[in-house]
């Protein structure tokens, strides 16, 4: 009993100084100027945070093109070097490092 009397009256202090707070036309528009303000900073950061997975999406889609590409073409200089074409000539036709083709 004595726990919810204690709760009640908590309950109860806080409404009477919620009320204070919003009888006064001046405080209202600095806690109505802060609420906005919350908000607009939660907006900027979701978008934020959605440009950033964006940005971070479209680059791991690059990567990924452009390592299979790099893997592509290993795989031909590895098909054309099994078939005794020169190095100097597979190097030419696919773009591979000399050094990468002879260790293939």
């Amino acid at each position: 009993v004595k726990m919810a009397t204690e709760k009640e009256l908590a309950i109860r202090r806080a409404v009477e100084e919620l009320d204070r707070l919003t009888a006064d036309p001046r405080l209202q528009r600095i806690l109505d100027a802060e609420e906005l303000a919350r908000m607009d900073e939660d907006v900027l950061r979701r978008q934020a945070i959605k440009q950033g997975l964006e940005e971070g999406i479209e680059q791991g889609i690059e990567q990924g093109i452009e390592q299979g590409k790099k893997d592509k073409q290993i795989e031909i200089a590895k098909k054309l070097k099994e078939m005794k074409i020169s190095i100097e000539d597979i190097e030419k036709a696919t773009g591979v490092p000399r050094e990468e083709i002879e260790k293939l």
